[in-house]
């Protein structure tokens, strides 16, 4: 296993990958429980079967950093200021001690019209992460440390990445419930009202949801939720079906449910507008507020809408 520094991970990069297809090539660093040169050999076949699964290059190096290095990116934060989004850089200062190490390196797709394409990068970097931990387990690739760029024209220049910013629309665009919902909700569960723990465990699925910067992992999460508090596929089906008929409200949830199935029986990503994924949140907010015996009228005024 070989010892490496910052100075010198640009040398294994594939030439292949050296082109103006590929402008960027990323660099992310995880610590690693592994010293064994055999337990490399087998990570090597492992990231370049996930690499020929999800059909874009990745490759994993063991390495061992005798020195801590460090390096600064930037924290990008969506502030509100009167109800307009500000975009808010702060540097981050990192120091990566020495120790053991699995780098996994992807290139970044250059796009037409100047720019790049990150999302076919992230996905094998996660595939090959996967594939690695669920063969030789959590501590092969244990947690990440370091998230950089090296630049094709320029081996030599590292650049951090910065965190990813989903953008939304004004969420004023999105309330459909009367205020007065949570009020009766608060009370009723002050009163001794006990949902069940489909209903806690749905809620820690919106939460995740949101973490997600990848659509179709956003998708999965509140899908997960609704099945959670519906208590199964078919429950959820028949709710669909059953809802009101020729409403915008079964239109669009049926395109969701038709998005989860492509995904899940089918392999398809799935893209869901922002206002498609506030009706299914909202249809999850109505189930919890249901089960505490308590319906909103604004809601079930948008969802009959036609």
């Amino acid at each position: 296993m070989k010892k490496r520094s910052p100075t010198n991970w640009a040398e294994i990069i594939p030439k292949e990958w050296i082109s103006d297809k590929y402008p960027l090539v990323r660099f992310v660093l995880y610590s690693s429980s592994n010293k064994r040169d055999s337990i490399y050999v087998t990570s090597r076949m492992i990231a370049k079967a996930a690499s020929l699964i999800s059909d874009y290059p990745v490759e994993v190096f063991h390495c061992e950093t005798t020195d801590e290095f460090s390096y600064q990116s930037m924290s990008l934060s969506v502030i509100y200021s009167h109800d307009t989004p500000a975009l808010v850089a702060n540097p981050i200062s990192h120091t990566v001690p020495p120790g053991n190490y699995i780098l996994f390196i992807s290139p970044i797709l250059a796009v037409e019209g100047g720019g790049t394409r990150e999302l076919e990068t992230d996905n094998a970097i996660l595939a090959a992460r996967g594939l690695l931990c669920a063969t030789l387990g959590g501590s092969i690739a244990h947690q990440r440390l370091a998230q950089f760029e090296v630049s094709a024209e320029n081996p030599e220049k590292i650049s951090a990445s910065s965190n990813t910013i989903v953008n939304y629309q004004s969420s004023t665009n999105f309330i459909y419930f009367d205020s007065v919902s949570f009020q009766k909700l608060i009370t009723a569960l002050n009163m001794g009202t006990v949902l069940d723990e489909n209903t806690s465990l749905s809620l820690s699925f919106i939460g995740r949801a949101y973490e997600n910067t990848d659509s179709s992992l956003k998708l999965f999460d509140l899908w997960s939720a609704l099945e959670t508090i519906m208590v199964g596929y078919k429950s959820v089906k028949k709710f669909i079906n059953n809802g009101h008929p020729g409403s915008i409200w079964q239109k669009e949830m049926r395109y969701i449910q038709s998005a989860r199935n492509a995904m899940l029986h089918n392999g398809k990503r799935a893209e869901l507008s922002e206002a498609q994924e506030r009706i299914l949140v909202a249809t999850l907010v109505d189930l919890i507020l249901t089960r505490a015996g308590i319906e909103d009228v604004s809601l079930r005024e948008f969802m009959t809408k036609s």
